[in-house]
C-alpha cells in the first residue's frame, strides 16, 4: 500500500458583512432622542435668566445622544464594523 500524504485543509475564512441598516437606525434613534430631549431644554434655558439644573441635565443627555448619533453616522460613512 502506498501511504497517502494528508495535507491539512486551509482554515475557513469568514467574511464580515456589516449590517449598515442597524447603524443607521442607531444613529436615527440617537438623533431623535437628542431632539426630543434637547429642544425643550434649550427653550427653557433661553427663556430663564437663572441656570436651572432641571433644564441643564436633559441638555447634557441630549448632547451625549447627539454625539452618539453623529459617531454612528460617521461609522456608517467610513464603513467601520460597529460602535
Amino acid at each position: 500500500m502506498v501511504a497517502q500524504r494528508f495535507e491539512p485543509e486551509p482554515p475557513a475564512v469568514f467574511c464580515y458583512h456589516p449590517q449598515r441598516w442597524k447603524m443607521v437606525v442607531a444613529a436615527l434613534v440617537g438623533m431623535s432622542a437628542a431632539a426630543w430631549l434637547g429642544l425643550p431644554a434649550l427653550r427653557t434655558v433661553r427663556t430663564t435668566t437663572e441656570r436651572d439644573p432641571r433644564a441643564l441635565s436633559p441638555l447634557a443627555v441630549a448632547i451625549a445622544c447627539l454625539v452618539f448619533g453623529l459617531s454612528a453616522l460617521a461609522a456608517v460613512a467610513v464603513d467601520l464594523p460597529r460602535l
